[in-house]
């Protein structure tokens, strides 16, 4: 009986441990299957993780590779706006919060010079910032913009020889000495700050019923800004900084002729001291203007002489990008064609002529009917873009615009006074028709 009872005993455990193993491999079974689901739901993950940073480096490129025209141009156009205080955000308000717009340096490869000992990646401009007027009204019309600059400032991207570091060297630390108040304050609230603004711009645009960053959707529309979009910008900005360029950035021009707007760190790193002092001293003794914050110059010029000195200091300075000039003496094709010679060696884009004396000597009659034709070829030369001119009188009569079969490639402006051309209509027809990419015509008044 007892050996009976004893297997009786270890079949009646044999069953309850086997019982047991089998729950536990069901268990184990429904961890597996959970870990997998689990890994699944990680992997799917990943895969939205890097669409989004794919499809943020798409919206990054296009944006900086956005190009604009220097006569639409006026202001910088990489921002981003943070929280005036992101300690006392309120996310249960998002409407009382205030906010402050921030300038960047749009250096990179293009700032850099031979043997550069300075950093050459976006941060922001030694400026405290704007406080942003009709914030709800703002992020209407600019969040979608504001958002990707955001985004890619925190994720960290290069795109299109621009290199986005991390948030943390946003900000120089040799900027915060200059800029003490408001620089230093934003170093120890840039990343809440950021995810704040990226939150608000989201969820106000969901209750709009939005979907602004869907990966689907994101890409659809164009983020960049068009240039009336960068002119009514400023009227956002409750304080401006008088007779200063925004940010304190200044306007330069690459070697393809696309437009960035840098601090003078970054500035400075790329033209001759020399040179350009020269080029200033020039101006002021010739009594004109010179704004270099946004390379533009206003001079008039009296003689030969002082125009061959003022076109070699032009060609040296390499940071004058619009100029308004007046030939105020009898000149002559031979002076045209200085004029044309000279252009091609500068960095001048936006040019407006006067011509004071328009007939010329009487020693320039031989070139009668060829008097004009250095001008033409003024305004055929590739850098031109906007081209206005106040001063000749039958203009097409005086030169070969009519029996010329070549245009005017790159003229997106175009300025002539109606006074002067009101007896020359088929000479201004002939200008537009001869220039292909021609978006604006300006009718002024001597």
């Amino acid at each position: 009986m007892e050996m009976g009872s004893r297997i009786m005993y270890l079949a009646t455990e044999n069953t309850k441990v086997a019982n047991e193993n089998k729950d536990q491999l069901a268990q184990i079974s429904e961890l597996q299957k959970e870990l997998a689901s689990k890994q699944d739901e990680m992997k799917e993950l990943q895969i939205q993780a890097l669409d989004r940073l794919a499809l943020l480096q798409k919206s990054v490129q296009a944006l900086l590779t956005q190009t604009y025209e220097l006569h639409e141009y006026p202001i910088p156009r990489l921002f981003i706006v943070l929280p005036e205080d992101s300690s006392s955000w309120n996310p249960l308000d998002l409407l009382s919060n205030k906010f402050r717009l921030y300038f960047l340096c749009e250096c990179g490869e293009h700032t850099k010079a031979i043997n550069t000992k300075i950093h050459h990646h976006i941060h922001l401009a030694k400026h405290e910032g704007y406080e942003l007027a009709r914030p709800t009204e703002f992020f209407q019309q600019y969040g979608r913009y504001v958002l990707t600059i955001l985004q890619m400032l925190k994720y960290g991207l290069t795109a299109a020889g621009v290199s986005v570091p991390a948030l943390t060297q946003l900000i120089r630390p040799e900027d915060v000495k200059k800029v003490e108040v408001g620089l230093k304050f934003l170093m120890n609230t840039l990343e809440p700050g950021v995810n704040q603004v990226i939150d608000y711009i989201e969820k106000s645009s969901a209750g709009q019923g939005q979907a602004v960053f869907g990966l689907s959707e994101q890409m659809d529309s164009n983020d960049a800004l068009e240039g009336a979009d960068l002119r009514r910008l400023e009227s956002f900005l409750k304080t401006k900084d008088e007779h200063r360029v925004l940010g304190n950035l200044y306007r330069t021009v690459t070697g393809e002729g696309h437009v960035k707007w840098v601090c003078i760190d970054h500035y400075r790193e790329n033209y001759h001291e020399k040179a350009a002092q020269a080029f200033r001293d020039t101006v002021a003794l010739l009594g004109g203007s010179f704004d270099e914050d946004i390379g533009r110059a206003d001079v008039t010029l009296k003689s030969k002489v002082q125009a061959d000195q003022f076109y070699r200091d032009l060609e040296n300075a390499r940071s004058v990008y619009e100029l308004k000039l007046v030939l105020d003496w009898e000149t002559t094709q031979g002076d045209f064609k200085r004029l044309r010679n000279a252009l091609p060696k500068t960095s001048v884009g936006v040019l407006e002529l006067h011509l004071g004396n328009s007939d010329g000597p009487t020693s320039d009659r031989l070139n009668r009917s060829q008097r004009y034709d250095p001008i033409l070829g003024i305004m055929r030369h590739p850098s031109i873009q906007s081209f206005t001119i106040n001063g000749p009188r039958n203009f097409s009569k005086r030169s070969t615009l009519f029996s010329r079969d070549d245009d005017f490639p790159n003229l997106r402006h175009l300025g002539v006074c109606v006074d002067q051309w009101e007896d020359d209509i088929p000479g201004v027809n002939c200008l537009i028709a001869k220039s292909p990419k021609l978006s604006s015509l300006a009718q002024l008044m001597t």
